[in-house]
């Protein structure tokens, strides 16, 4: 069994609206998380990927990715991977706000592309 520190949550997010786009995206976002969680020895929960359809400049709620911060919270997860920053948010201001509070939740989160991962 993976430990806590190894244990990472997958963030998918796309604002298309059509049927086979969202399906496309999110499933190339997923992927390449895998990709890169291999790659860096995490396990990804199964329990723990969150796929979302939502403008990126909404604001809250984001009920997968609030749900992965409460799961690093929780000591259930060491940390969250997603494709890039934008599919956190487009708002840098909302964008810093979720990074903030991954770190204070004692997790990390990564980018596997676009941007430097923050770490606890």
């Amino acid at each position: 069994m993976a430990t806590q520190s190894t244990r990472v949550a997958i963030y998918a997010r796309t604002a298309t609206q059509s049927q086979d786009s969202v399906y496309d995206g999110l499933a190339r976002q997923e992927r390449a998380c895998r990709v890169y969680a291999t790659a860096h020895g995490y396990v990804v929960a199964a329990e723990h990927v969150y796929c979302e359809v939502m403008p990126g400049t909404a604001r809250a709620p984001h009920p997968g990715l609030d749900s992965a911060v409460a799961a690093i919270e929780r000591g259930e997860l060491a940390g969250i991977v997603t494709a890039s920053p934008d599919r956190v948010s487009r708002d840098p201001a909302r964008l810093a706000q979720i990074e903030r509070a991954v770190r204070q939740a004692g997790g990390r989160l990564e980018y596997v592309q676009g941007g430097a991962p923050w770490f606890a």
